[in-house]
């Protein structure tokens, strides 16, 4: 909406007006605020042609090791995936700190000897737009599941850092959070998450889910005070951006067998609930939510099912086979540079020790 328009100036008397003195002029009204620009829209999507596909590396090329609870995010600068961190299987199982990047056609290694994020899973990854970085936060480690609340930024040229503003008022720690970047209000949105930290030095840290809402524009943590309703507390919620607002999907309450299947719409500071008009996707624990020129396209890779919609309304999509083997923990990235949904590892145990290096992508043939 445009800016409030002023009160009027009230004329002042002649009287007060010093001999040869000009009249006071009345200040100028504030110019209307620009319009909010349209939403950019991405490719018209016809999800009936998409395909599975196998992605494949040339044999003897670097690769990263099999992992699940990883994060992945699209970089636009450099017109590819970035995968970060994560969690290997096995009984020798470890939290993982390398960072890479997936073009297309091969796999290449970004971090360098010097400061970085150490190892983590069930963290998150986004690029943030309007300033050329890639922002990290969160998860956590093996060592007692303690959770983690500091935040990196990477950029290619100059390796990751640790902004100052981060050292102040900053969310608790957690892992299993929702997190995406806002486009129209250039900045990072966290949601939600789970702090399960066994801590010997913190005895009295017990088992936390949250519901609040942070904000991080590169300089300082906000919290947001959502006015009116909120979405309920939860971990492995996902976010995405549909170009007109982002969106909150499903997740899971710890300890109470509770999935969700919940869409929550956030725009500037207000969180509004999206009802849902017939079938949909069921949600849960490890959803995976992308956007896609304007529409969301869901995908259960436990079930294999693959919804695209709107967050109200939604259909079902069948590709024709093969499909991917089950799995969890993934991660669901839109490539545009390639017009595909990229998949990229995950486990194929519920335990999610089982992970797999693979990279599948949905879409034209």
């Amino acid at each position: 909406g445009g800016a409030a328009t002023p009160p009027p100036v009230a004329p002042v008397a002649a009287d007060l007006v010093p001999p040869g003195a000009a009249a006071p002029q009345a200040p100028e009204a504030p110019p209307e605020a620009a319009p909010e620009p349209a939403p950019e829209r991405g490719p018209v999507i016809d999800p009936t042609a998409w395909v599975w596909t196998k992605r494949t590396p040339a044999p003897g090329a670097d690769a990263p090791e099999p992992r699940s609870l990883h994060a992945a995010a699209y970089d636009p600068v450099g017109r590819r995936v970035l995968v970060h961190g994560g969690r290997t299987g096995g009984y020798m199982a470890k939290e993982l700190d390398d960072l890479w990047a997936w073009d297309g056609a091969r796999w290449t290694r970004l971090d360098r000897p010097g400061r970085a994020p150490p190892g983590r899973f069930e963290h998150q990854i986004a690029w943030d737009a309007a300033r050329g970085c890639l922002v990290l936060f969160g998860g956590k480690v093996f060592e007692y599941d303690v959770a983690k609340d500091d935040l990196w930024e990477w950029t290619e040229a100059e390796g990751w850092r640790r902004p100052l503003g981060q050292d102040a008022r900053r969310p608790s720690p957690r892992s299993g959070h929702a997190m995406a970047y806002d486009q129209r209000a250039r900045r990072v949105v966290v949601h939600g998450g789970v702090d399960v930290s066994k801590d010997p030095d913190r005895p009295d840290r017990g088992a936390s889910t949250y519901d609040d809402t942070w904000t991080w524009d590169g300089a300082a943590w906000r919290r947001l005070d959502t006015p009116g309703g909120r979405p309920p507390a939860r971990e492995r919620g996902v976010l995405a951006d549909d170009g007109a607002r982002l969106l909150l999907y499903a997740g899971a309450v710890p300890g109470q067998g509770s999935e969700l299947g919940d869409v929550w719409a956030l725009r500037g500071a207000a969180w509004e609930e999206v009802p849902r008009h017939g079938e949909g996707p069921p949600g849960g624990m490890f959803p995976l939510l992308a956007s896609v020129g304007g529409r969301l396209v869901e995908l259960d890779p436990w079930r294999r099912s693959v919804w695209v919609g709107d967050g109200a309304a939604w259909s079902r999509v069948e590709p024709p086979r093969p499909l991917p083997s089950k799995r969890l923990a993934c991660t669901w990235t839109w490539f545009p540079d390639r017009g595909a949904l990229l998949l990229i590892g995950g486990s194929t145990t519920v335990d999610t020790f089982s992970p797999v290096a693979e990279v599948w992508t949905l879409g034209p043939p």
